[in-house]
């Protein structure tokens, strides 16, 4: 915070929250505690970051101020808008009226599921516009192109529809919608989510010109990163509680000897070092039970040593193999695309010309810039999206049919892990049904009780979560969900398209020792997608860089891209 914000007199807050709690009654009368009396403020031209590990509620306080919560949900507590407008009291006419959109600005977590299925994007900022602005209609089509270039979204797919966007476009496309109508106060839940550095660096200098300007900004993140540039003050939730607050260049700061360390854990830099210590590591088995008073959230770690490693059981060395798998000379394929295009459009196909191969029981980690294709790359992979062009074979066998068309033995050789766990988990199913959903379909029903049974406490889900649905879980809890569906037909080939984007660091570094664990047991090979580039190196034997901004440095496995 700068010195004329600390000199001057506080103002009076655009959002006040007192005491809000929020519980959830579940099937058999048992209630459930997701946010327990949260305090905190966020003032004109104030950051407030929300920060805190995966499932913790912090996307459900979100939901609460917005009044998007469902129907079993019960709030207690005050969050006074602007000073007249209780947001827990309020009617959904008057939220949906007067608060949504025009006094309130909302970047969801999961954009590609909020996002209109059945319009293109240039539609979708013209009806806000027209909606929160009034522009005029002979306007629109130029004041669309100005939102859009707000939030880095190309011009080139404004006329794509929701599913022909990669997660990281689908996060801008809902980035430029929020920023449409200037709204006082904008909540912003994991909007870096799926960016590039690059786009994230840009992202963050958008919303730090939101609160220049004067308006109030809330951030829910695990980009720690993002979150040091941006805030001015930094709140730390834990199992519901937020058990901190604290000014952001002392939260930042390295902890001194009687500082407390928040329970929260850093994403550990390119040099392997932490400058906090770790998130708590029974959080999995606590928090979705109990809640521990502040004093036990905030208990510090003695902080690692400035040149320590993280564990190699969580994170593999940085010799380029993963721990316990030797570094391989090019092994006969487990997969192999030569020469794919494919896309949505055959004039302008997203992927044009691209070839990959992965080696039997070798970790590939596929590398790039938001947009360039590598969602579109890893479907053809998965036999869940047809190429226009090029051949595909997998395990010695030549791939002539996609989805249905290909033989079973081939279509469960492969398990994926989808970028968007909202778009791919069926809402009316409970967790424990979703992983068994593959057994099922095959006709291996009797196996599904020993398999939910195995794989469930392997990624962390309690029997309570595994009786949830998806809309009762947060994104990081399904997401390990649908680890266990990739992995319930023991696949020989594991497609990870940005597994980790919305999980904190703990969590992350769990699921990829859960997957280094199923590869060592099983032999499996591995493609990881993503913009990590510290954890796709820590994780993978080795690496392939898609970036066409920089053709010399592109290996020969990648021929091409069209961004």
């Amino acid at each position: 915070m700068t010195a004329d914000r600390a000199t001057t007199k506080a103002p009076d807050p655009v959002l006040d929250v007192r005491d809000l709690s929020v519980r959830f009654r579940m099937r058999g009368g048992r209630d459930i505690a997701a946010v327990t009396d949260a305090r905190f403020s966020v003032a004109p031209g104030e950051c407030l970051a929300l920060v805190g590990e995966s499932g913790c509620g912090k996307s459900v306080l979100a939901s609460a101020l917005l009044g998007l919560l469902p129907a079993n949900a019960a709030t207690t507590g005050s969050a006074v808008l602007g000073g007249d407008t209780d947001l827990l009291t309020a009617g959904e006419r008057t939220l949906a009226r007067t608060v949504r959109g025009r006094r309130i600005g909302l970047v969801p977590q999961s954009p590609a599921a909020h996002l209109t299925p059945v319009r293109t994007v240039r539609a979708q900022l013209e009806e806000s516009l027209r909606e929160l602005t009034g522009v005029r209609r002979s306007e629109l089509p130029k004041s669309a192109l100005a939102a859009a270039a707000r939030a880095s979204f190309p011009e080139g797919h404004l006329d794509r529809y929701p599913h022909e966007l990669s997660g990281g476009l689908a996060q801008r496309a809902a980035t430029a919608l929020a920023l449409i109508g200037d709204a006082p106060l904008l909540l912003a839940d994991e909007p870096t989510t799926g960016l590039d550095r690059d786009l994230v660096e840009r992202t963050v200098d958008e919303l730090r010109r939101h609160t220049d300007e004067g308006r109030a900004l809330l951030i829910i993140t695990h980009d720690l990163a993002a979150a040091e540039r941006i805030a001015d003050r930094v709140a730390v939730m834990y199992a519901g509680r937020i058990v901190e607050i604290a000014e952001a260049e002392a939260f930042f700061g390295a902890p001194g000897p009687a500082t407390p360390t928040p329970r929260v854990c850093w994403t550990p830099c390119p040099s392997g070092s932490s400058p906090r210590s770790p998130g708590c590591r029974r959080s999995w088995a606590r928090c979705p039970t109990a809640a521990p008073s502040p004093t036990a959230a905030r208990t510090r770690t003695p902080a690692a040593p400035a040149n320590a490693r993280p564990s190699r059981r969580v994170w593999p060395a940085t010799t380029g193999s993963p721990a316990g798998h030797p570094p391989r000379r090019r092994s006969p394929p487990m997969l192999e695309l030569t020469r794919i295009t494919a896309g949505y459009d055959r004039r302008d196909p997203v992927v044009r010309d691209v070839s990959l191969h992965v080696g039997a029981g070798e970790a590939v980690g596929l590398l790039g810039p938001s947009g360039c294709g590598k969602s579109t790359l890893a479907k053809v992979a998965a036999l869940l999206h047809r190429p226009d062009a090029g051949t595909m074979t997998l395990d010695g066998t030549v791939i002539r049919g996609w989805r249905h068309r290909a033989p079973r033995e081939q279509r469960t050789a492969v398990g994926v892990v989808f970028q968007q766990p909202r778009l791919s988990a069926d809402p009316r199913l409970s967790l424990r049904e979703l992983i068994a959903q593959p057994l099922r379909s095959t006709g291996r029903r009797r196996d599904v009780p020993e398999r939910v049974a195995e794989l469930a406490p392997l990624v962390g889900l309690s029997d309570e979560l595994l009786e949830r649905r998806p809309h009762a879980v947060s994104d990081g809890q399904l997401q390990r969900a649908c680890l266990a569906r990739a992995l319930v037909l023991r696949p020989r080939l594991l497609i990870c398209d940005e597994m980790t984007a919305m999980l904190d660091a703990s969590t992350t570094a769990a699921l990829v020792a859960v997957v280094e664990r199923y590869r060592a047991e099983s032999g499996a090979a591995l493609l990881a997608v993503g913009h990590d580039r510290v954890l796709l190196e820590r994780w993978c034997d080795r690496t392939v860089r898609w970036d066409e901004r920089d053709t010399e440095k592109t290996p020969a496995a990648i021929a091409g891209v069209n961004d």
